[in-house]
């Protein structure tokens, strides 16, 4: 009978983080559902949206421009990073291990940025009016999710950025899923 190699330290991190994440998205994704749910079915119960294209296009560019604010805070904590450390080569290679998560974390947070910013312009121009408030509902999920994420990634390791994470990948598939619905359904002109 052949003895079988320990697992590599690796291996092992691995896979204590897929149980993590699997473990985190069972709650996360329909806790965010659900939270996206209520929101906009018991929030702005008579609300009455912009009406004319060029107004949900305005609307859903405001919206859009309070989804910078992590990002703007990810950008200023960086900046004085960099000069407390004397860090003004990034190419040079010689900063912190605390820096370098934090770009990392404001490279995530910036395509996960563009990835809502066209979503929310091409869904707000098939809205109804009084589904527009779909839009902040799912800003302030963004916002809360990126913070969350750069919190728990700078704090709490790798690991433990996993749920915040989801929570921004649920609003982000959900609002292209439903933007590629009611173009299917409602057309595109």
């Amino acid at each position: 009978m052949s003895e079988q190699p320990p697992a590599s330290p690796v291996s092992d991190t691995n896979t204590v983080y897929h149980h993590h994440v699997l473990r985190n998205a069972a709650f996360t994704i329909p806790s965010t559902v659900l939270i996206t749910f209520l929101a906009y079915r018991f929030l702005l119960p008579d609300y009455r949206g912009p009406v004319e294209l060029s107004e949900r296009l305005a609307y859903s560019v405001q919206c859009i421009f309070f989804g910078l604010l992590p990002l703007l805070a990810m950008k200023c904590t960086s900046m004085m990073r960099r000069l407390a450390e004397g860090v003004q080569d990034p190419l040079a290679g010689a900063y912190s291990s605390a820096l370098d998560v934090h770009e990392k974390v404001r490279e995530t947070s910036l395509e996960q940025y563009l990835w809502f910013v066209v979503s929310s312009i091409a869904i707000s121009t098939r809205l109804h009016p009084a589904e527009m408030k779909i839009l902040p509902i799912l800003t302030g999920l963004f916002i809360a999710s990126r913070l969350l994420y750069w919190w728990k990634y700078t704090n709490d390791g790798a690991l433990h950025r996993s749920a915040p994470g989801q929570v921004t990948l649920t609003v982000n598939f959900g609002l292209f899923l439903a933007t590629i619905i009611i173009f299917a359904v409602r057309g595109v002109s």
